[in-house]
């Protein structure tokens, strides 16, 4: 299919995934197609107009480049979405008849070098579940879904035999792969030799702290970049110990106004069966802004998953989480982390360092939720948190904008991010 070949990089086996055919996908997002997948769809449903109730298969959006979408029902579901979660596509013409990105997803394929790495959308409920096959079963669908991408949007490999350029380390120095792989290596190791994952995650805020603050580091071969690196996080590893020893220290206010709008961005949602309450018009959006910024009272549902409380309830001290709420949560920073999808052409164009950070924010949003669930439903509720917040990260535009790149630099900058580690984290109750 492809005169390119397509080498892909598999995730470890800690992460299982199966379409259970719950039709969430189908009913939550946009799905953009190809002139050539527009065109295929258009000749497959010609006689299917009673099957889509009348409705058209397709719709146009722009102006001077009309771009043509899956069209939509009254309630939001794709028009092809047919009963017990079944694509009416797929049902009459045969699973390869369905556009790519339908096929797709919740994979996430990410250029990595030479290669391909695979990663996974956990705001896919069997995602988040980890039910199903291990990924390595997916490999020839997955491989196939590489050569057809590279096609349809006319990607090539560079001089230097590269899929994408390496994201920079800093926005200024110039990186390479390898120097990407030194620090994705080390922060896994990190992370998976730690005794929780509040305290790796707390070890590698330091870290990239410590890293970003270098100077020089352009100058060195690969060897000395790594061997840096190393030191910088035996020593990162000690001096982070001794701050995690004392007691959590309460979010400032400037902290926690940063925080609850970036909460806010990561929780809406303003479409769909989970749609929040973007559905009551403008002003309770405006209203939502407000109590956001206050931070008191009861926390606007901006998605109908997250579980209704107050502000307040987020603060509690002594919440100890349900058992298995920190395997699934590590499970998804790994994954996260052993993909690459958090800098560089898949998420923003951010650097490493920055992107990284962004990664790191997440971890107290979904714990930030998790506090808000009723005791004894911390899991289910964690499982929906992940899911709401990786609905956005690396596809919400926003967070990939000036505003969000200075509260996330002000959060970094000013060690507040490893602050809101620690004090929305699991380890402090």
């Amino acid at each position: 299919m492809v005169d390119q070949p397509v080498t892909l990089t598999m995730l470890p086996v800690i992460q299982n995934w199966d379409c259970h055919v719950c039709g969430s996908c189908c009913k939550e997002y946009e799905v953009r197609l190809s002139e050539k997948e527009a065109k295929r769809v258009s000749e497959l449903s010609k006689n299917m107009g009673p099957e889509l109730g009348y409705l058209q298969p397709l719709r146009y959006s722009g102006w001077l480049t009309r771009v043509a979408f899956l069209n939509h029902t009254s309630d939001g579901a794709c028009v092809f979405l047919g009963q017990g979660g079944r694509c009416k596509l797929h049902e009459k013409h045969g699973y390869d008849s369905k556009p790519l990105p339908c096929r797709l997803f919740p994979w996430v394929l990410v250029p990595r070098g030479d290669k391909w790495t695979v990663g996974i959308r956990f705001a896919c409920p069997s995602a988040a579940e980890n039910k199903g096959r291990p990924i390595p079963a997916h490999t020839p669908e997955l491989e196939e879904f590489a050569s057809e991408l590279v096609v349809r949007e006319g990607l090539n490999r560079g001089a230097d035999g590269t899929w994408a350029k390496a994201p920079s380390l800093d926005g200024k120095m110039k990186s390479t792969w390898d120097h990407f792989e030194v620090v994705r290596q080390i922060l896994l190791d990190g992370i998976e030799e730690s005794p929780t994952l509040e305290q790796g995650i707390f070890r590698a805020v330091h870290w990239i702290s410590s890293m970003k603050a270098g100077t020089g580091m352009d100058k060195l071969d690969i060897k000395q970049f790594g061997d840096l690196a190393k030191i910088l996080w035996n020593q990162t590893v000690l001096e982070a110990e001794k701050e995690y020893a004392g007691a959590p220290e309460k979010a400032d206010s400037l902290s926690l106004l940063l925080f609850r709008q970036c909460a806010a961005i990561h929780t809406r949602k303003d479409h769909g069966p989970k749609q929040g309450i973007a559905r009551r018009g403008p002003l309770a959006r405006f209203l939502a802004i407000i109590r956001f910024s206050v931070g008191k009272g009861p926390v606007p549902r901006l998605h109908g998953w997250v579980p209704e409380a107050d502000f307040a309830k987020a603060e509690e001290q002594g919440i100890n989480w349900s058992a298995g709420c920190e395997e699934i949560l590590r499970r998804y920073y790994l994954v996260k982390i052993n993909s690459g999808q958090f800098a560089g052409s898949v998420h923003y164009r951010m650097s490493v360092w920055d992107g990284f950070a962004s990664l790191v924010l997440t971890f107290p949003i979904i714990c930030w939720i998790t506090r808000l669930a009723e005791a004894g439903s911390q899991r289910d509720t964690l499982v929906r948190a992940i899911s709401i917040v990786d609905d956005h990260f690396g596809f919400n535009r926003v967070l990939g904008g000036m505003t969000q790149r200075v509260f996330l630099a002000i959060l970094l900058n000013s060690g507040r991010l490893g602050k809101l580690v620690r004090w929305y984290g699991p380890g402090r109750g």
